[in-house]
């Protein structure tokens, strides 16, 4: 009845109810009362993201990461007008699309490029190299949501050291899925 309405044409609908405070995986880990277990889970997920960072080089626009620009200066407009990319990086037209390893015509005529005879084996490289940037973006997502987890709980317990206090603080803004809520203390004169 509370959160139910009927229209002036008779039909039945449920009010739209604000946005849930917590997703699935925050109310799981809101359970677990120890905030430093969260931080180090956070503290080892970090570690893993700068890891494949690492080994990683965010230049390929396929794995729904943001292109990169490349940007050339030339002295005068007529130059930039007549400006051949294939000519300015010495390469074969097939590579110019590539931001990474972008092979040399002489590199190509002397066949010094290393494994890729097999072209099997270079669909392999390809998806794993796809599979080690969609475990970064779920590592990024994860990383994320225990961010999000660490604030709630710090600001749970900053809430609850306050219960007792004369001066209670005041909700700014209420807390969603994505970032804890925002609370403003009083300001406490220290004798």
């Amino acid at each position: 009845m509370i959160n139910s309405e009927v229209k002036l044409d008779g039909r039945h609908f449920e009010k739209r109810r604000n946005q849930e405070e917590n997703s699935d995986v925050q109310k799981k880990l809101s359970d677990i009362k120890d905030l430093e277990y969260v931080k180090y889970k956070l503290f080892a997920e970090n570690k893993k993201i700068a890891q494949l960072k690492s080994e990683l080089h965010f230049a390929d626009p396929s794995c729904g990461l943001a292109a990169s620009k490349h940007t050339i200066f030339v002295e005068d407009d007529e130059e930039a007008k007549s400006f051949d990319p294939v000519e300015f990086f010495d390469t074969d037209e097939s590579m110019i699309s590539r931001k990474y390893n972008r092979l040399r015509k002489k590199d190509l005529s002397n066949k010094k490029v290393i494994g890729a005879e097999c072209k099997e084996a270079v669909k392999n490289a390809d998806r794993l190299r796809r599979v080690r940037y969609s475990e970064l973006m779920k590592r990024q997502q994860r990383a994320k949501e225990l961010e999000v987890v660490v604030a709630k709980l710090q600001l749970k317990k900053d809430l609850a050291q306050t219960k007792n206090s004369e001066l209670k603080p005041e909700m700014v803004k209420p807390g969603k899925v994505d970032r804890a809520g925002v609370w403003k203390w009083p300001y406490e004169r220290k004798r």
